[in-house]
Parts: structure tokens; sequence; C-alpha cells
């Protein structure tokens, strides 16, 4: 199976110590869990292969955030630029 096998997006999900990039269909947060899913084998004659698969699960508290990423660097997609503030002197 080819990476694009496990869905056509590409999602981030950071974790206390670690970040974790995984291809999948959707998510779905339910209870503070995230679960990462992908579409059945379409391509298959089965019936069953055609039922939504999981390709994760992260237990609640177990992450801390979650966006589509860019396959090229990993960055999120939705976002054009991002620039860090200063807020050392408190204002």
């Amino acid at each position: 199976m080819s990476a694009s096998d496990y869905g056509r997006y590409y999602w981030l999900v950071e974790r206390p110590k670690s970040l974790q990039w995984i291809h999948a269909d959707w998510i779905e947060v339910k209870d503070g869990a995230l679960t990462l899913w992908r579409n059945g084998n379409e391509r298959s004659g089965n019936e069953k292969e055609h039922a939504p698969i999981q390709n994760a699960v992260f237990a609640a508290g177990s992450w801390w955030a979650c966006h589509a990423a860019s396959v090229l660097d990993g960055g999120m997609v939705a976002v054009e630029h991002d620039q860090l503030v200063d807020d050392s002197d408190g204002g």
C-alpha cells in the first residue's frame, strides 16, 4: 500500500513528547479522544473492506493539537504565515 491509501489528507498530531504526521481521510474528537480515519478499500470487491478503518487513536490527554499538515514541510496548510509576538514586557 502507498501512503495515500491510508487517507487523502496529511495531519500533524502534537503530543507531549513527540510530533506525529499521519495520513487520514478525516478526524474525529469524542470525549477528548482523537481518532484518525480512512475510507475503506473501495477498490476491493469485498463489501466488508468498504467500512471506515481507524488509522490511529489517541486517548484524551495524550495529545495537544491536531491540524492538516503540508506534505512538503509539515506546517499548517490553512495558515499563510505566523509571527511570534514578544510578550516579555507584560503588555
